[in-house]
């Protein structure tokens, strides 16, 4: 660097510029992953919260569904639900007779 101080100067300003640019470069994707990374955590957690909570109504439903009252409570609604179903289909069936 025996050259003139000004090109010298102008030298030593430029690699500063490079070396400044490369610094905020590297702040930046640094920055970009720590987001990244966040945004795995936070989805991450979504989705174990999810899993738990339809785990826990799983099993709740399970419990609900091999008790023996359940069971008899279940069918029960369910022939009441049969019942009133075919009720409804012989009204229906009743009345397009009587209007016929």
């Amino acid at each position: 660097m025996a050259g003139n101080p000004d090109e010298e100067l102008e030298s030593i300003l430029s690699d500063f510029d490079q070396i400044h640019s490369n610094y905020r470069e590297g702040i930046g994707a640094f920055n970009s992953g720590i987001e990244l990374q966040y945004r795995r955590f936070r989805s991450r957690e979504s989705i174990q919260f999810t899993t738990n909570t339809l785990k826990s109504e799983n099993e709740r439903l399970m419990k609900l569904y091999t008790e023996p009252s359940a069971k008899n409570w279940l069918s029960g609604g369910i022939d009441w639900l049969l019942e009133s179903v075919n009720g409804l289909k012989v009204g229906t069936s009743c009345r397009s007779l009587k209007e016929n």
